[in-house]
């Protein structure tokens, strides 16, 4: 009878042991999985602070973008909430250390674009055609043009126009974004060497104001064609609050118009990030 009951007590008292482990091991566990849900975050953050601050800090060297880039018309195909919009920088000209970049951009309903390279040439005010105007349906949301590997290479130093052009009922609608191809900073080199997850690699262009390497990365992740993605849909809202760039020598009379057409294109990008 006495053995009887220590084997029942035994049994008991090792039941109670093996529950409390298991509760200490979902605790424990929680903690881990809670730990790295904070550490991403903040990493994310982080990356996300560092880049808005790196991106303000490189004002010194912004350049306008020549007269040629800033023509185009601003409102659109009639209809439309959101006209054609060119993912890219647009009050300054844009880097990129890609000798074949890729071009992204953003139209409402799916439409037959004409995608067009220039050069511009240091001392002249005309743009030079690159290769042939490529025809590209669109997609309703996010496109991206690749350049075509069939042609040369871009030039390290060189500056750069590109253009998607509509019809419109209302006749043809352009827009177009200005960039220099640059070399690839050590500090770049250095920052993505450290990288662990394919998610921190657009934070990192963004930190050198690489927005062409950053919104491509982006692309890669997002879930959907046409779509941005939660990550991309950061990048291109810190783009949106970038791109504000004004010349200190810009004509008094024209800056109040300016602010105007950058509130109106900061407002465009910020609704197609909400879209993602």
């Amino acid at each position: 009878m006495t053995n009887r009951i220590f084997c029942m007590l035994l049994r008991d008292t090792n039941y109670k042991v093996l529950i409390s482990l298991l509760f200490v091991f979902v605790f424990v566990l929680e903690l881990i999985i809670d730990g790295k849900n904070s550490l991403a975050n903040e990493n994310h953050s982080s990356l996300l602070e560092k880049s808005t601050n790196i991106s303000k800090s490189k004002r010194t060297r912004r350049k306008p973008p020549s007269d040629y880039s800033r023509a185009g018309g601003s409102r659109g195909c009639p209809g439309e909430n959101i006209p054609l919009t060119i993912l890219a920088p647009n009050t300054f000209v844009g880097e990129t250390t890609s000798r074949n970049p890729s071009f992204i951009w953003f139209i409402s309903k799916q439409k037959l674009t004409e995608f067009r390279l220039f050069k511009l040439d240091k001392g002249t005010s005309t743009p030079k055609k690159i290769g042939v105007p490529i025809q590209y349906k669109s997609i309703s949301g996010i496109n991206k043009l690749s350049f075509p590997s069939s042609q040369s290479p871009l030039t390290v130093g060189q500056r750069y126009i590109w253009q998607i052009s509509i019809n419109c009922s209302s006749g043809p609608f352009v827009k177009r974004g200005e960039f220099m191809v640059v070399q690839k900073p050590a500090v770049l080199q250095e920052q993505l060497s450290k990288v662990t997850k394919n998610s921190q690699k657009p934070y990192v262009y963004a930190q050198q104001g690489l927005w062409y390497e950053a919104l491509e990365e982006a692309l890669k992740l997002a879930p959907n064609q046409g779509k941005l993605g939660h990550i991309g849909s950061d990048i291109l809202r810190n783009l949106a609050s970038s791109d504000n760039f004004i010349p200190d020598d810009f004509q008094p009379e024209k800056t109040e118009i300016l602010h105007k057409k950058i509130q109106q294109r900061k407002n465009y990008l910020e609704k197609i990030a909400g879209g993602s």
